[in-house]
């Protein structure tokens, strides 16, 4: 059976919609989604047509080894000529040779066969070990080559950062060992004292494709209490990809720009990178420097910031407007924290002067701007970018906001009007951008323009489609957010009416019609108690209670109820006892999916007492953020069952956390007051009265 206390997450509501992409809004006509990675990520870059010719032949039939050489373009000839290389190389495989000429071009280098020969030795990771190792790459005997790549890629790792500067040599064959070394080194990235969910997000991380390495990325910087600081550390040092090494950084610094970790883990982390030349690895050593320095480390990392731009001025694939901007926003951040404020939105205007072909990348930027109330930067971002700007809704309307905030009321409903009208039709196709449009809306505080899509979307299609049901259901969740409850518990009879009434097992977009009526009677509920009208709150309770699938907000608010009787409350506990032992059985037939384990969380964090219960909603409700990272309602639920634990730090710390999320949830704003309230009276009260 299927309970809900709220879509636990936007993506959540998306998953039952036809056509859904993962990732998040997109715009019309079926873009890419919107929190989707840059493109420019897909590919490390690292093939080559001579990487095949780099597998060592020692000791194989010389016919191979001619195979080899014949292809290779320094010993490539024509006719005869390459037929004499051939014959030439045969001889030099069945028979001991004089030292080597020095190649064309090249000057003669010291023979090292007698390197080549010897026993294979581990050699110490000693930085000009590594470079001459390097420069023998590019030797003139194949044997001395053929050693000189054994021996690195026994160095492994700590001759990475060198390696990838050589994959740019100008000799076509060290640059080109240099790639396949960095394709064929491994390293187990976990380290002991790893926890459990790190593990796990880094278990087969280097056998993925660059957009999914990504997103083990963006979990591991996600995780609560920094727990994937370090190994995000490593990827950092070890990720092949420079665009990615730089996300990686970006993603650990972004979170916390202004309060990097103190300690044992800043000593960790400055410990691990101190060895690396990597742009990365230097942001994040400066961004470490912040709580020290400030000052200087802000006149460094202006010139990270400005070193980046210059690489991708010049049309680098090692760099993105993405990876830019992301430079730029710790430089605004800082320039805020130390008061600055011209200089900040001088940091901020130049985001605005990128070349941003990626649409998500430029909506991602404007929903930036917004949080900074950067309104006039989001005019002259539409101004530079004037086709997206009028081309997809959602940055229509993000422009029609900043209008507004800057007191032009009348030309923003002229906007808002155009995003409405911009994707015409009834179709599916249309209807569904509509809805994603709401969806975006609602995120971005925008919410009379959000209400007026969903209902565009509820009026044009019928009453009992999926796509209709699911608007009304997101609409009634956005206005019982906003505490205007009686009008989200009508959505809700509209949408019981569409289905053809509180029929027994009927559904209506994966939702049973009992499951329906009992949030709705919750709604009503909500609604007479903020009035005060206790006797119309309890009968829309015992309404909602008596379907066969109740709420959870219900029986949370029922748990909470003074005015039961004793048989009424005994029914009430023996339904929350009996609903939590079924999620507890969803989540062992379903070990992956979060929204069981939040939803037991929830419940157990919101009515019981028991600490060891209360143990195991703490161990789901971590987990179901190591599998959905970064998602408020989850963070708000492991607030919850902190608070009911005592620990009103934590409650506050992760509250905060899902405010930052959804700084327009109305639900996640108010219930962060209220944990601070009550952290501010556990401080103040003597420790025997708490």
């Amino acid at each position: 059976m299927v309970r809900r206390r709220r879509p636990d997450s936007i993506r959540e509501t998306l998953a039952v919609l036809p056509g859904r992409r993962d990732g998040g809004w997109s715009g019309p006509a079926g873009n890419k989604p919107i929190a989707s990675g840059s493109d420019r990520l897909k590919s490390d870059r690292f093939k080559s047509r001579q990487d095949n010719h780099m597998k060592s032949h020692r000791g194989k039939n010389p016919l191979e080894a001619i195979a080899l050489l014949i292809d290779r373009r320094r010993t490539l000839r024509r006719g005869l000529w390459a037929s004499a290389a051939a014959f030439g190389v045969l001889w030099a495989c069945a028979v001991p040779a004089a030292a080597p000429a020095a190649k064309p071009g090249r000057p003669a280098q010291p023979d090292q066969r007698a390197e080549a020969d010897s026993p294979a030795e581990t050699p110490p990771a000693d930085p000009a070990k590594i470079a001459q190792l390097i420069a023998a790459l590019g030797h003139a005997d194949f044997f001395v080559r053929e050693r000189a790549q054994q021996q690195l890629e026994q160095i492994g790792y700590d001759a990475f950062d060198a390696l990838q500067a050589a994959t740019s040599h100008e000799d076509l064959e060290i640059a080109a060992r240099a790639r396949y070394l960095l394709r064929v080194l491994r390293i187990d990235l976990t380290r002991k004292g790893d926890p459990e969910e790190v593990r796990r997000l880094l278990a087969d991380y280097d056998s993925l494709p660059a957009p999914q390495r990504r997103e083990r990325i963006e979990k591991l910087a996600q995780l609560p209490d920094a727990k994937g600081a370090e190994a995000i550390g490593r990827l950092i040092l070890y990720e092949r990809s420079p665009l990615l090494a730089k996300a990686a950084a970006l993603a650990l610094i972004a979170d916390n720009t202004a309060s990097p970790p103190q300690g044992a883990a800043a000593r960790g982390l400055t410990e691990l990178l101190r060895r690396s030349s990597r742009p990365p690895a230097r942001w994040v050593q400066t961004w470490l420097s912040w709580t020290s320095d400030s000052s200087a480390a802000l006149s460094q990392w202006v010139k990270h910031v400005e070193t980046e731009i210059r690489l991708q001025q010049e049309g680098s694939n090692d760099s993105s407007a993405e990876i830019v901007g992301g430079l730029l926003k710790v430089q605004f951040q800082w320039l805020k924290q130390l008061q600055k404020p011209d200089e900040a939105m001088a940091a901020a205007a130049r985001l605005t002067e990128l070349h941003i072909p990626e649409p998500e990348t430029l909506f991602e930027l404007t929903r930036w701007l917004i949080a900074q109330k950067a309104w006039k930067l989001i005019e002259d971002l539409a101004q530079r970018n004037p086709a997206p700007f009028q081309d997809q809704p959602v940055l229509t309307y993000a422009r029609a906001y900043a209008v507004q905030q800057m007191g032009d009321a009348a030309r923003a409903e002229q906007l808002a009007a155009a995003a409405l009208a911009a994707t015409p039709g009834r179709e599916l196709q249309p209807l569904l951008e509509h809805f994603r449009t709401a969806i975006a809306l609602r995120q971005m505080g925008m919410f009379p323009w959000a209400e007026a899509e969903f209902r565009h979307v509820i009026g044009q299609i019928a009453g009992n489609h999926p796509l209709a049901a699911n608007a009304r259901f997101s609409l009634a969740e956005m206005l019982h957010d906003q505490q205007r409850d009686d009008a989200a518990a009508k959505v809700l009879q509209e949408a019981l009416a569409a289905a053809g009434g509180n029929k027994p097992q009927a559904v209506l977009a994966d939702r049973s019609t009992a499951e329906i009526a009992s949030r709705m009677h919750y709604f009503f509920a909500c609604d007479a108690e903020r009035q005060g009208r206790r006797d119309l709150q309890k009968d829309h309770m015992l309404k909602g209670l008596a379907a066969d699938e109740p709420d959870i907000d219900l029986l949370i608010m029922a748990h909470r109820f003074e005015g039961f009787s004793p048989e009424q409350r005994e029914s009430v506990a023996a339904t929350i006892k009996r609903l939590a032992d079924e999620l507890l059985q969803d989540i062992a037939n379903e070990p992956d999916n979060p929204s069981y384990m939040n939803q037991y969380a929830w419940l157990v964090g919101n009515t019981s007492s028991d600490r060891a219960v209360l143990g195991v909603a703490l161990k789901h409700s971590l987990r179901s953020l190591e599998l959905s990272p970064n998602n408020a309602g989850y963070l708000d639920t492991l607030a919850h069952v902190y608070a009911a634990l005592g620990d009103f730090e934590k409650a506050v710390r992760h509250q905060s956390r899902a405010a930052e999320i959804e700084p327009h949830s109305g639900l996640i704003t108010r219930q962060l007051e209220k944990f601070k309230s009550e952290l501010q009276r556990r401080k103040a009260a003597p420790a025997d009265r708490q």
